[in-house]
């Protein structure tokens, strides 16, 4: 992941009612995970208390030592904290690993999908998630 090609998509995600907040997960000085998530959700369709985790992602060098579920763990509660009764996410139709993890959390296909182009020509089919709190 590029942080700095993402900055201005990332400030993007939270233009509007949605209510950003962020989380890092290191290792000694290392930053090796990031999260986001906004309450209420990005889609109009999924109901006005129900959360999006944005982003959630772990260095390959963390991946199997809990960063990425550390992460959900802490976002998870924020999120309840604040009255969230769900959480939908959208994930890359072909990262089965992402969707494995998210299954692991509770997460299941909703049968929503979408593409996304991040650039012309580059056309990035996802899936939508959710789980009730």
């Amino acid at each position: 992941m590029d942080i700095e090609a993402n900055v201005d998509r990332a400030r993007g995600w939270f233009d509007g009612p949605s209510r950003g907040t962020h989380w890092v997960c290191v290792d000694g000085e290392d930053t090796i995970g990031w999260a986001c998530t906004c309450l209420p959700a990005r889609d109009t369709n999924v109901g006005p208390h129900v959360a999006e985790l944005v982003a959630c992602y772990a260095l390959e060098k963390a991946w199997g030592r809990g960063a990425g579920f550390q992460l959900w763990d802490a976002a998870r509660h924020a999120l309840m904290d604040q009255g969230a009764q769900g959480v939908v996410l959208w994930v890359l139709e072909a990262n089965e690993r992402a969707i494995r993890f998210y299954e692991r959390q509770g997460f299941r296909g909703d049968g929503h999908a979408k593409t996304d182009t991040l650039q012309p020509g580059v056309d990035l089919k996802e899936i939508r998630m959710r789980l009730d709190l």
